[in-house]
């Protein structure tokens, strides 16, 4: 019970704090956050970091709503012991189709999982998607 109230208001936390939440993704750089401390967190299957990163770039669509929407969605998930992403949901969103794209993403990547005292372990992790607008300035 101790550890699910602290994980609660770690969490609580962890979303409060707008410093927290930007140290964990920097210019063009994903660094997803792990919770549990594990020995040995999960790595994106493909690659690594970089892997997830080019695979995001691969299978994100912009939404097609007509408005300039830019912003991050952070997604949070559990990765589970055969790799699979499991309870998906949006922690802090944009939009209602920006959050869909996003969850629809992160669900199709697959992890090697994490260890935690030797044993693979679920983990929950949380992973910010950006959406940017890229403008051609050539006139």
């Amino acid at each position: 019970m101790k550890k699910i109230v602290g994980i609660f208001f770690f969490f609580v936390f962890l979303f409060s704090s707008k410093e927290l939440v930007a140290q964990t993704t920097t210019h063009d750089t994903l660094v997803p956050t792990v919770f549990d401390d594990p020995e040995i967190p999960p790595v994106f299957k493909d690659g690594g970091e970089r892997g997830m990163r080019k695979f995001i770039k691969e299978n994100l669509r912009y939404p097609t709503t007509g408005d300039c929407i830019q912003g991050k969605v952070y997604v949070g998930f559990t990765v589970d012991t055969l790799g699979n992403v499991i309870n998906c949901e949006v922690l802090r969103g944009i939009t209602k189709e920006s959050n869909e794209e996003a969850v629809k993403v992160v669900q199709q990547m697959k992890f090697i999982p994490g260890k935690l005292d030797g044993q693979l372990k679920e983990m929950k992790m949380v992973v910010p998607i950006s959406f940017t607008l890229e403008i051609d300035d050539e006139e």
